[in-house]
């Protein structure tokens, strides 16, 4: 993807005008000794939607026999200006003295190559290119400058946007049989927004390899006044796909509410931890081996999503000291449950929980007790006049971790009455 396709497109750049005629990919481009001025237009790509774009060169003599091309490509979202100089044997010099493309025009063309990942995507903003290197027999060699400052990326559909998209990389081009790209580059996220939460402060160190993958050496994103941190890790670009270890440093337990808002309403607190991440256009997101648990500096606290009969209907709105049997008196000697009250609070929101302790772990092959995910919480009631001193909770999950993230309200729980 990135060997053929780099070396192509920059010899395209360079042969645009026409002029440079191609022998072969092999032989490569040369300079023909005439003098003049050309124009005209080409399709950049055989893909839906590249523009056409309008060439200019003009060829004049230069120092020691050699001939000068200069370049302009222009077009919908589209500004180049290249130099070259070669000798008759295709031997010399290029650069591009400016380079200009707007992603809005031009990202479109890229979806089909990227796949359903990028559907429904937009994107604004201008990559700006730079560089120069070297010809051999016709052959590109040397480096290319791409930055990119301010763009936005958003999905309206699935409701997420990026703002202050920042990108900047050296790739070197080699030429000849070892033809191929690569270089470091660095990127940045100002604010990331989604329907459930938000983040800042995104940002990555990476290489990009000749072989179609890249090396991410850092990347950490700033969420609920805590920061997820990712390990370094390689990523291949054809097909995308990811399997990176990420570790949450106080990150605020509000974010969890957002992803499980079946299960919580609301929440207080931090938590630490590490998870492993995996995704790919066929299966989608999947939770890997990891573990979550309460931060140890900062008092913590939630309020369930109201689930009617989540606790209630486990125990008894009254005791029935006489055998139902006996009739109207039955009913008259019965105390109510002094926890019925308080136990519904908690299950329709009402009251909050202080957290006592809090651990989340995925094993998605399995632990010894065959479970694919487990949680336990135990909380107090805030409220000092319940008589329910205290409530665990423990959810246990055999199967596919992605109900993880639902964590139905279906599972045993225990508590403790003043």
């Amino acid at each position: 993807m990135f060997t053929v396709r780099g070396r192509r497109w920059l010899a395209v750049v360079l042969c645009a005008s026409g002029v440079l005629l191609a022998r072969s990919e092999a032989a490569g481009f040369w300079l023909p000794p005439i003098e003049g001025e050309l124009a005209g237009e080409f399709a950049a790509v055989k893909l839906a939607g590249a523009p056409t774009l309008q060439w200019r060169v003009k060829v004049e003599g230069a120092e020691e026999g050699r001939r000068r091309a200069l370049v302009a490509i222009d077009g919908a979202g589209t500004k180049l200006r290249i130099e070259a100089v070669a000798d008759a044997k295709g031997d010399g010099n290029w650069w591009i003295r400016e380079g200009e493309l707007e992603l809005e025009k031009w990202f479109p063309v890229a979806v089909p190559e990227i796949g359903e990942a990028a559907e429904g995507v937009a994107v604004n903003g201008v990559a700006k290119l730079s560089g120069g290197g070297e010809l051999f027999r016709g052959q590109p060699g040397g480096v290319v400058n791409v930055s990119l400052t301010e763009a936005t990326v958003r999905n309206e559909a699935d409701g997420w946007m990026l703002e202050g998209v920042r990108f900047s990389g050296e790739f070197r081009i080699s030429a000849g049989d070892a033809a191929g790209v690569a270089g470091a580059f660095e990127a940045g996220i100002r604010t990331i927004t989604t329907s459930r939460f938000g983040a800042r402060s995104f940002s990555a160190r990476g290489r990009l390899n000749e072989n179609g993958t890249v090396t991410l050496a850092e990347a950490r994103v700033e969420i609920a006044g805590g920061e997820v941190v990712v390990d370094p890790a390689t990523v291949p670009l054809s097909p995308l796909a990811l399997d990176i270890n990420m570790r949450v440093i106080n990150v605020g337990l509000q974010d969890v509410a957002a992803l499980v808002p079946a299960s919580l309403s609301d929440a207080r607190g931090r938590i630490d931890g590490a998870v492993r991440i995996e995704w790919s256009e066929a299966e989608g997101f999947q939770l890997g081996v990891g573990e979550l648990r309460l931060g140890e500096h900062e008092p913590a606290a939630v309020r369930l999503a109201a689930t009617p009969g989540f606790l209630t209907d486990r125990v008894p709105r009254y005791f029935e000291l006489i055998p139902p049997w006996a009739g109207p008196v039955a009913r008259w000697v019965r105390p109510k449950n002094p926890a019925y009250d308080d136990m519904e609070a908690i299950e329709l929101g009402r009251t909050e929980l202080r957290v006592e302790s809090l651990r989340v772990r995925l094993t998605p092959d399995g632990d010894e007790r065959g479970r694919t995910a487990s949680v336990s919480l135990t909380a107090h009631p805030m409220q000092a006049s319940s008589v329910v001193e205290k409530v665990t909770f423990e959810i246990n999950v055999s199967g596919p971790l992605r109900h993880v993230l639902k964590l139905g309200m279906e599972q045993p729980f225990s508590l403790e009455v003043r």
